[in-house]
């Protein structure tokens, strides 16, 4: 794994050095001209904007993704921004493009991983299941539930429920607040748990 991964960096060093040198083969991807803000002057611009974003989405630095595109990486920053604000029409603040950067690449290894850890292909066929995966894909599931916010703790309104509780049963309402804050100062957040 250390020596594949070591192949890919070299060949992308590589890539950049031809690029720097203007070296061009056949299978490179046209050069667009610069992105000028967030609007799509061209089909090349478009190009790139999705482009610096699957990038991105594959947790590509901004940096190299600047260097394999032939790109500041200003640029590189605005088409991501771009292709965020276009998956989600309102303003997003940076921390919800974050979020939803985090859930994109959570999804994509999903995706990656769905056929060893359920053992059913895209196709529907039987396929070997890998333990590891099924792992993977528990950890993966729980970060993009806690993202989500929905393995978030419920938190109980104390204050309403004794008021309904007194107007139901016609206690007094400030001795029962009073009861209920006795009570919460004996125990500690960690007695309470064990509740």
């Amino acid at each position: 794994m250390v020596e594949q991964s070591m192949q890919v960096s070299l060949s992308r060093i590589a890539n950049y050095d031809r690029q720097q040198r203007g070296e061009r083969r056949p299978d490179d991807p046209p050069r667009s001209p610069p992105l000028h803000g967030d609007v799509l002057d061209s089909p090349d611009e478009r190009a790139f904007i999705l482009q610096a974003y699957a990038l991105r989405k594959r947790s590509l630095p901004v940096d190299e993704i600047a260097m394999l595109t032939g790109r500041t990486e200003e640029q590189v920053r605005r088409a991501v921004a771009t292709r965020l604000k276009e998956l989600d029409a309102d303003e997003m603040s940076e921390m919800s493009q974050a979020k939803r950067m985090m859930l994109e690449q959570i999804d994509a290894m999903m995706a990656a991983i769905s056929t060893p850890a359920t053992g059913k292909d895209i196709d529907g066929s039987n396929a070997p299941v890998v333990l590891e995966a099924i792992d993977r894909m528990v950890k993966l599931m729980d970060q993009k539930s806690k993202l989500l916010g929905l393995s978030a703790p419920q938190k109980i309104d104390l204050t309403s429920r004794i008021e309904i509780l007194a107007r139901t049963s016609g206690y007094d309402l400030d001795e029962l607040r009073a009861i209920t804050a006795e009570v919460l100062s004996e125990y500690s957040p960690q007695r309470l748990r064990g509740v």
